[in-house]
This record gives C-alpha cells, structure tokens and sequence, in this order.
C-alpha cells in the first residue's frame, strides 16, 4: 500500500468538496457510495499521476462517512475486497476529522486518515475502515483501475 499526502491545495479541496455537496446534498445527511457523474470526471485525472500502469478505469465514487445518520450503518466497516489482483484501489480523502476515529485497516496495521491524503492498494487486498464519529462528514472519492 502507497500513502500520498497534499494531492491538492486547500483552495482546490475546497472547490471539489463544494461542488460535491452542491450536486449530492445527501452528503451531509446520511452514509453514501454514490457513483459520480461526468460532472466530475476531471478528477478522474489525479490518481494518474501516481500510478503508471494504468489500463483503463472500472469505476468512481464519492464515500460520505456521517455520524449523524440515524442507522450509522456503513459497509466499509466490515472486511472486505474490492476487486482481483490486476486491479488497484485509490481513495482520496477530501474532508474529515482524523481524530474521531475512521482508521483504515489492514490484516497487520491500522492508519489514520488525513485529509488531503491518498491510498492507493492493491484491490484483491481485504481491508475496512474502524468507524467514523466525527462531527464533520467525512467525505472521500475513490477509484478502480485495472492494471
């Protein structure tokens, strides 16, 4: 697994957290895993410059982690594989507060989350997240490539 810190200005986190919430509002409200649309698909660009052998893209999402949802139910928070072995996984995380929990895990290790951070793994690796009781929605974008 690859951490890459600063992907982004704050000014550009900003914008695109903005613009996320302008265009799903439900963000805010409850937990989500919403593909996203080609409004965004210019984000589509920044795992590209950290990852070489990129064949093409499976998928795009944007991840709202939020306390406030009544049944603070979310499916990261159980053991889980996102793809095969040629594929890799990227998250992004764009807004959060990593002092309230929300680790990503792996077999062997725990890592907190920082905003403005990336994850990039391999998809056939079984991970979840610890979870998340921050006030301020944790919001991620993630990605699936095949390699």
């Amino acid at each position: 697994m690859k951490i890459i810190y600063n992907i982004l200005s704050e000014k550009e986190n900003k914008d695109i957290v903005n613009n996320l919430i302008k265009r799903y509002p439900e963000l805010l409200i409850k937990n989500c895993h919403i593909s996203l649309d080609n409004q965004f698909s210019y984000l589509d660009s920044l795992p590209k410059f950290y990852i070489d052998n990129i064949k093409s893209q499976i998928c795009h999402y944007v991840i709202a982690t939020n306390s406030n949802d009544k049944l603070n139910e979310y499916a990261g928070t159980n053991w889980h594989k996102d793809g095969d072995k040629d594929e890799i996984s990227v998250l992004l995380y764009l807004n959060g507060d990593n002092s309230k929990g929300g680790e990503f895990q792996l077999k062997d290790r725990s890592i907190q989350f920082k905003v403005n951070s990336m994850f990039i793994l391999n998809s056939s690796i079984d991970h979840r997240v610890k979870t998340y009781y921050g006030e301020t929605t944790r919001i991620a974008l993630k990605w699936r490539f095949k390699v």
